[in-house]
């Protein structure tokens, strides 16, 4: 209820830290943070041990609590991802750390904000700020952590996944996507081109979004040719303008990176 009621300022703060379309943030992202808590309560609220008799045995199964639990969250959509991660753990009966990413810290000290006034106990959530190389370094290592999940980039799994393993520490990635889209010859290609062009929603800067496109070859020049019609009709401008349709990306760093894709594939001829 919470999240419901401060959506007008969490979708601000969220719009301006990391860049997203106001209108997506208000709308669509933020309230599903809100579903979040309220699915993960009613699982909880639902759960029941397991009892079952083999012959002469009782046996029962169950779930109890991992204890202090570090989540480390990426940049994009930071408020939404942070209650998926949060809401399970803190239902289940852990408490948190929070190391959210650098680069969109913001919201995530609103949450904790909420979380405070909606009554949870001192030390059950915790947020911490700071360098993932510095801070989430220091967090993940910790002989006293329980568990560990993290979403973010392979690279950056791997050294969590190595100091985690110095203790033991069970440890649980959501990596990045690399999903194509494949389009068939008895494609409706209206629906396909709409589709295609949608992952340049949040500029692209979506796990989910496909990073190739495979089209069979039938279909490859009305395609493309409807694909890059819409492509240049797409708005690019303020993420408070609600018919932007491309906005900023979140740091000049991860332009470059994009920006690099498009060097190497000009470089191997592609246009």
């Amino acid at each position: 209820d919470l999240i419901e009621s401060n959506i007008d300022d969490i979708s601000l703060i969220e719009c301006l830290d990391m860049g997203m379309r106001h209108e997506s943030l208000r709308n669509r992202v933020i309230p599903r943070g809100a579903r979040n808590f309220r699915s993960y309560a009613d699982i909880a609220k639902e759960y029941k041990p397991r009892k079952w008799h083999s012959n002469t045995t009782k046996n029962e199964i169950q779930r109890m609590p991992s204890g202090i639990s570090v989540i480390i969250t990426p940049w994009n959509a930071p408020f939404m991802l942070s209650t998926w991660k949060c809401a399970p753990a803190l239902a289940a009966g852990n408490s948190v750390i929070l190391k959210p990413a650098e680069w969109s810290p913001l919201s995530a000290s609103l949450l904790g904000d909420l979380i405070d006034e909606a009554g949870f106990p001192a030390g059950v959530f915790n947020i911490v700020q700071g360098i993932g190389e510095e801070v989430g370094a220091i967090l993940v290592s910790d002989p006293n952590v329980n568990r560990v999940s993290f979403t973010g980039s392979p690279e950056a799994a791997r050294h969590i996944g190595k100091s985690a393993a110095e203790n033991i520490t069970p440890f649980t990635g959501e990596l990045g996507g690399k999903s194509p889209l494949i389009i068939f010859p008895d494609a409706d290609l209206e629906a396909a081109t709409a589709k295609a062009v949608g992952q340049f929603d949040d500029s692209g800067q979506i796990c989910l979004a496909g990073t190739r496109l495979l089209v069979h070859s039938s279909i490859k020049n009305e395609f493309l040719n409807r694909f890059l019609e819409l492509t240049a009709e797409q708005k690019l401008g303020s993420s408070f303008d609600d018919e932007t349709e491309i906005t900023p990306m979140i740091h000049p760093e991860h332009l470059q990176s994009v920006a690099g894709f498009v060097d190497r594939a000009r470089i191997n001829g592609d246009k």
